[in-house]
């Protein structure tokens, strides 16, 4: 039998009311598979330290906490986790979220029956509804399995969310960029471009937690400045990453791209590098849209602004429109 070990990675920012229950369904994982679960502080205010302290006392060498004494990010904590590991393959478990009590147990199993993948791809309960919806995942019921193409994310045939479970080198070799909070399948989409092929097998493995005042769903609603510049500095992270693939397979999804990064740039009143970038797509073939030279133009940026953050408050804030 093949002895695979795995590192459980763990962020934690203020979640004192919630940490216990995540670190606790690590530990009544099955003894047989070999794991470590690195829980990173990232400053917290609360008794979050505390808690994962005395959890990693009480089960050393099993539990080790990292701790950050400021707030650096989500991105920074993954990054100080992932460069800390001693195990073989690294799975991200959010704070809020935890384990069923096979998890483990069923990652391994399938580990074992397909050794030849570095990247392996489970449920989690709240995503099994959009994979039977998905022309790609609709057949995979029950702990099925189904090979995917680091092409298949590149164009979108599939965008929901998965536990993943990826090799040590991968992992290591593309560390998240801490300057976003979100927008993690930008970084999850550098480990598909580097395995090429990985194995997705429809067992739910984690129960997830998104209806906490504290998520972060709503933070890509662009109702601030701030998300708009994180969307943007997304999608030049993208561009720069994977504008040659998009053109080779798609070039109508790259120039989806540029019109998004246009956008952002406006809603910025950036009119520079709107310009700069108006360049760079017409040296691709394509050409910017009429409504955007006239914002631009007329320098309504700022104004195009705050009436889609209008609408946006509106909908989402003052009538309660659900996200998703």
């Amino acid at each position: 039998m093949l002895d695979i070990k795995y590192s459980i990675i763990t962020p934690v920012y203020n979640r004192e009311d919630c940490i216990a229950r995540c670190v606790e369904s690590v530990i009544q994982q099955s003894k047989n598979i070999h794991y470590e679960h690195i829980i990173v502080n990232d400053g917290s205010s609360d008794h979050t330290l505390d808690i994962i302290q005395d959890y990693s006392h009480r089960y050393d060498p099993y539990i080790r906490v990292i701790n950050f004494s400021k707030n650096r990010g989500v991105n920074a904590a993954r990054n100080a986790a992932i460069q800390s590991m001693q195990r073989e393959y690294g799975i991200i478990l959010d704070s809020n979220d935890y384990f069923v009590d096979t998890a483990l147990a069923d990652i391994n199993e399938y580990h074992i029956k397909y050794p030849q993948y570095k990247h392996y791809m489970f449920s989690p309960d709240d995503c099994v509804d959009y994979y039977g919806t998905n022309k790609l995942l609709g057949n995979t019921k029950n702990g099925q399995i189904k090979e995917l193409q680091y092409t298949d994310f590149l164009l979108n045939k599939i965008s929901g969310e998965f536990i993943h479970v990826v090799h040590k080198q991968i992992l290591q070799m593309y560390p998240f960029n801490e300057s976003l909070r979100i927008y993690e399948g930008l970084f999850f989409l550098r480990f598909y471009r580097e395995e090429k092929v990985m194995l997705f097998c429809n067992r739910v493995v984690t129960i997830r937690e998104r209806s906490r005042a504290d998520s972060v769903s709503r933070d890509f609603l662009k109702t601030s400045l701030a998300v708009v510049q994180r969307s943007r500095l997304c999608k030049e992270l993208k561009l720069e990453e994977f504008a040659e693939n998009l053109k080779k397979y798609d070039p109508s999804m790259l120039y989806s791209l540029y019109f998004e990064l246009l956008d952002d740039l406006l809603r910025l009143s950036d009119y520079q590098s709107y310009k700069s970038i108006c360049k760079e797509i017409k040296r691709n073939g394509f050409s910017c849209p009429r409504i955007f030279n006239a914002i631009y133009f007329f320098r309504m940026g700022y104004l195009d602004y705050l009436s889609r953050k209008a609408f946006l408050v509106i909908k989402y804030r003052l009538l309660g429109t659900s996200i998703g």
